[in-house]
């Protein structure tokens, strides 16, 4: 019996079917207990894994909040520093007899807190 190559072909593929079911199965099955594992995985995870992450979330955000008001000390520091040497400037630039506006002009001080700065600097 005189096989056409069609039939050759289609006996060819049912062959190397037959041949990679095996492996084919064996892949799956594979595969398939990785994700139980991965699963196995993610349920102990959800279980008891996020109590960590969230005490260093909560330690992170005490931590940032630390640094926000310590950041926050440090300017209004630095603005009473800055404002009680302009304060000085202008005292020592009124007890020299310089103008109200050039005073004010270099220090950033206003017409009013020069008024009060006058009178401290008589006494």
């Amino acid at each position: 019996m005189d096989m056409t190559h069609i039939e050759l072909a289609l006996t060819g593929l049912t062959t190397v079917c037959l041949l990679l079911m095996p492996v084919a199965l064996l892949f799956l099955h594979r595969i398939g207990r990785e994700l139980g594992t991965l699963n196995q995985s993610a349920a102990k995870l959800s279980e008891g894994g996020l109590a960590p992450a969230t005490a260093a979330t909560a330690q992170g955000a005490a931590t940032l909040t630390e640094l926000t008001d310590s950041v926050a000390e440090m300017k209004r520091d630095f603005e009473w520093l800055v404002s009680d040497r302009m304060i000085e400037l202008a005292i020592n630039m009124a007890g020299t007899g310089q103008s109200q506006d050039r005073i004010a002009q270099h220090t950033g001080i206003s017409a009013s807190e020069l008024d009060a700065i006058r009178k401290i600097a008589k006494h």
